[in-house]
């Protein structure tokens, strides 16, 4: 249990990560290649796209089931903790060595992985589309734009605190212990809140609170999904149409 638990939480944590790079990554797909995303933007494709997407969130965090162990401390009480070194001997000085060097390799590869490539992909995608969108003199500062910056915000600001406390641990001599605690309760609170939040953004924004809130769900979620869907293919028809145009103009 003191594997496959945290090797679950991983397993969420870098599927919520990647789900909402994915989101971005379609956004931009969706304003600046119309016509790709008309003949290649399917229900199957992006079935395999969310596949995909878990089993790299396993890949990356099979680390866990290799590294968690159980070990006994004073006083008989026994705890799940990291041992890197793979090794019984966990007071031994080579040993210990080994696993400060895992143990940082891990971190500089969750951190990549699981913050940095994901945000700076998120944060260009929007910075796209918000350019594309004043390039066609669309709504700039309506409804869309409000999302773009409340998913990039959000995004940061849940999982920094995630990653500055582990990387507090790998540094934990250099780091008081009151520091860590309280970012330790931070990086929980913010990520279990960020988890819980985007699902609500993405549904929610923009609506009148007490219209939604009077809605029954599931009539709330069907008119949201089927506005999405109707207007991005509107969209991409009227995109298509008006390059299909273009396209004679230059041929004539």
């Amino acid at each position: 249990m003191c594997k496959i638990l945290n090797t679950c939480i991983s397993v969420v944590m870098f599927s919520s990560v990647f789900l909402l790079t994915l989101i971005s990554l379609d956004c931009y797909t969706l304003t600046h290649h119309p016509i790709w995303c008309r003949n290649h933007r399917t229900m199957p494709r992006a079935g395999k796209l969310v596949v995909g997407m878990w089993l790299a969130s396993f890949c990356v965090s099979a680390p866990y089931l290799a590294f968690r162990e159980t070990r006994v401390v004073d006083g008989g009480r026994t705890t799940c903790t990291n041992n890197y070194a793979l090794s019984g001997n966990w007071n031994g000085a080579e040993m210990q060595d080994l696993g400060r060097w895992v143990h940082q390799a891990v971190f500089i590869v969750r951190f990549l992985l699981g913050f940095l490539l994901p945000f700076c992909t998120i944060t260009g995608c929007y910075i796209c589309v918000g350019l594309k969108m004043k390039e066609k003199k669309l709504a700039w500062t309506g409804k869309p734009f409000k999302v773009m910056v409340t998913v990039v915000v959000s995004f940061f600001l849940g999982w920094l605190p995630y990653h500055l406390h582990h990387g507090m641990k790998v540094y934990k001599k250099k780091v008081p212990e009151s520091a860590s605690g309280a970012l330790f309760v931070t990086h929980i609170f913010m990520s279990c809140f960020n988890a819980g939040f985007n699902p609500v953004l993405y549904l929610f924004v923009g609506e009148k609170f007490w219209l939604v809130f009077m809605m029954p769900l599931l009539t709330l979620i069907k008119a949201a999904f089927v506005d999405d869907l109707g207007s991005s293919v509107s969209e991409s028809s009227g995109r298509q149409g008006l390059e299909v145009e273009n396209t004679k103009q230059v041929m004539a």
